[in-house]
């Protein structure tokens, strides 16, 4: 009894610390993941490749990615999380080093899958680890503000980044980025703690079926397919058309159009950690879905009527786009949910599998916008057409937010394994 009460006080005591070190690992993985944008006029250059080429060369992080993250959230349940992102951190920090020392377009190719491998683990294993360390009140803010050093990694690995590339070159940028992977790989060696796993008598067979059942668990899956919609503003606007549709529709410069696409971002930093305290606070996760839900229906059917009746357009469509990316943080409802209605041996998965279907949901409507603004026969009204789409898939975010239940007094109980040496 006193070594669990001893146990439990060092976690309350350190949380901020593990925050502190899971963050560190984030921003690595997800500097590396965005990086390549600006690495692409430099790699072209020195090793004579085309387009088409550097972008199946980039592709194959997410190969590697989607493949990992099916098999990360049993990995997590099964064994120790602290292993296990440690082991992911080394061999992204191999393939780096690799590249660094011997660059080429095949170290490349290993580093971009070795970097897929690790960012599959960094999320699901974050918020595994936060599921050990967190009350429940107190999940749904560590988990906003997870999602706000993901934005913040973007920002870094754009402009920052460009700048170091220009005036120190890529090696020592690249060393820089490796320095940063050491620092989390100490920060986490020293800073969490290994948790005592429950032994699994159980074959493999019997992990998959359990994993089955709960992917196939109607309440996760509304889950994901809520934090699957709401993320789409991110994906088709943010990640692809956005600068496209401004340029076609309103006649911007591209300078103009990146700014008003970039309060998407902003948004979601923002309104990340305000929806993950007010998870916290309120037991309506039900009203706070549907809150987000609308709000982001009325910021795309405000976008779209302001295409055909233009009034103000520059200032309207920064504060729309600002909405709209706060209204995607709404997801962060998903994420908290998974993580409280999961029992401490499946946490892993349930997160995993709204990882998985909020992929899943770019790989299907990035390429779905684009074919509505081909099939149709002016470019203009193409772009207006498509830009439905998000007023839909938003409404559709209703529907599956309206069946993620409220909080039960139950959910107030923190889960947290027996602490052990580190």
């Amino acid at each position: 009894m006193v070594k669990q009460y001893c146990g439990r006080k060092f976690v309350d005591n350190c949380k901020w610390m593990v925050f502190f070190s899971l963050s560190s690992f984030i921003l690595f993985n997800f500097i590396q993941l965005n990086m390549m944008n600006v690495l692409s006029i430099y790699l072209m250059r020195s090793f004579d490749i085309k387009e088409a080429a550097l972008g199946f060369i980039g592709s194959t992080y997410f190969y590697t990615n989607l493949i990992f993250t099916f098999f990360s959230g049993m990995l997590l349940d099964l064994f120790s999380p602290k292993r296990l992102v440690i082991s992911a951190i080394c061999i992204s920090l191999c393939g780096l080093i690799y590249f660094i020392v011997i660059p080429s377009i095949f170290s490349l190719v290993i580093w971009r899958l070795a970097a897929g491998v690790t960012c599959a683990f960094t999320i699901t294993g974050t918020l595994k680890i936060i599921a050990e360390y967190f009350y429940d009140q107190e999940r749904g803010l560590a988990i906003g503000l997870v999602n706000t050093v993901v934005f913040l990694a973007g920002i870094i690995s754009q402009l920052p980044f460009s700048l170091v590339l220009k005036n120190l070159g890529i090696n020592i940028a690249l060393l820089i980025v490796f320095g940063m992977g050491f620092c989390s790989l100490c920060l986490v060696y020293f800073f969490i703690s290994h948790h005592k796993q429950i032994k699994h008598n159980t074959n493999f067979i019997h992990t998959i079926i359990s994993t089955c059942k709960i992917f196939s668990d109607f309440k996760n899956l509304c889950a994901a397919l809520f934090a699957c919609f709401t993320n789409l503003p991110l994906f088709i606007l943010g990640a692809l058309w956005g600068s496209a549709y401004l340029m076609r529709v309103y006649n911007m410069r591209s300078g103009l159009a990146a700014v008003i696409v970039s309060m998407l971002f902003l948004g979601h930093m923002i309104g990340a950690p305000v929806f993950g305290f007010l998870t916290d606070r309120m037991r309506s996760r039900r009203g706070l879905s549907l809150f987000g839900a609308g709000m982001a229906i009325i910021s795309a059917l405000l976008i779209s009527l302001f295409s055909y009746h233009p009034f103000c357009e520059e200032v309207m469509l920064c504060v729309l786009f600002f909405f709209l990316g706060v209204s995607t943080s709404s997801q962060i409802i998903s994420w908290t949910f998974v993580v409280s209605n999961s029992r401490k041996d499946s946490v892993a998965r349930a997160v995993s599998l709204v990882g998985l279907i909020s992929v899943f949901g770019g790989v299907v409507f990035q390429p779905m916008f684009g074919l509505l603004v081909q099939h149709s026969g002016n470019l203009v009204h193409g772009y207006q057409q498509a830009m439905l789409m998000l007023i839909f898939t938003s409404f559709f975010a209703c529907i599956f937010g309206f069946y993620i239940p409220n909080k039960s007094a139950a959910n107030n109980k923190k889960v947290v394994g027996d602490v052990g040496s580190t």
